[in-house]
C-alpha cells in the first residue's frame, strides 16, 4: 500500500517537472493573434485521444466503475476541445469536407488507445491511472483554475459545479 502511494506521488511529481520544463503554453482569447490548424495540431489532439483511449481502457479493465468515471472525465473534456477544434477550423475558412479529415483522424485515435492498452501489462495500471488524474488535475489547475480567477465568469464557476455533481451522482449511482 505505501508503495503505492509513493509511486502515485512520484508520478504526480514527474508531471509536475515534465510541465515546468517544457515550454507549453495555451493563449487565451486576446493573447493569440491567430489560432491555426495544421498536421501538428492534428496530431497532437490525436495523441490525446491515444491517451484517452488508453486510460478508459486501462480503468475498465481496473474496475469499471473507474472507468466509466474516466469516460465521463473525457467526454467532459472532449466536448469543448473539439467544438473548439471545429470552429478554429471553420474561421480559417476550411469547408465541411476538409473538416473531416483532422476529426475522423482524431476520433480513430480513440480506438488505437485501446488497442495499444492491451498490450500493457496489469503491473502498469494503478500508475497509468494515477498520471492520468495527474494530467487532469494539472490542467485542471494550471489552466482553468488560472483563467477562471482572471474575471469573474459565473459559466465557468457553473461547469466547476456540474463537474463535482456529475462525479458524485455516478459514484453515488455505482453504490
Amino acid at each position: 500500500m505505501l508503495e503505492s502511494y509513493f509511486l502515485y506521488g512520484l508520478l504526480a511529481g514527474l508531471i509536475t517537472l515534465v510541465a515546468g520544463i517544457l515550454p507549453l503554453h495555451t493563449c487565451g482569447e486576446r493573447e493569440c493573434e491567430k489560432h491555426t490548424m495544421n498536421m501538428v495540431s492534428i496530431f497532437g489532439m490525436s495523441l490525446d485521444n491515444i491517451i484517452d483511449g488508453i486510460a478508459i481502457t486501462i480503468g475498465y479493465l481496473t474496475n469499471p466503475h473507474v472507468g466509466l468515471i474516466i469516460t465521463v472525465a473525457v467526454i467532459i473534456h472532449e466536448i469543448p476541445q473539439d467544438i473548439t477544434a471545429t470552429l478554429i477550423m471553420k474561421d480559417l475558412g476550411y469547408s465541411a469536407r476538409k473538416m473531416l479529415f483532422p476529426i475522423l483522424f482524431a476520433a480513430v485515435s480513440y480506438p488505437v488507445g485501446t488497442y495499444i492498452a492491451t498490450f500493457i501489462p496489469q503491473a502498469f495500471y494503478e500508475p497509468i491511472i494515477a498520471f492520468v488524474a495527474g494530467t487532469f488535475i494539472y490542467i485542471g489547475i494550471g489552466d482553468l483554475l488560472v483563467e477562471a480567477h482572471k474575471r469573474f465568469n459565473f459559466q465557468v464557476i457553473m461547469s466547476v459545479l456540474s463537474g463535482f455533481i456529475v462525479v458524485f451522482a455516478i459514484e453515488e449511482f455505482m453504490h
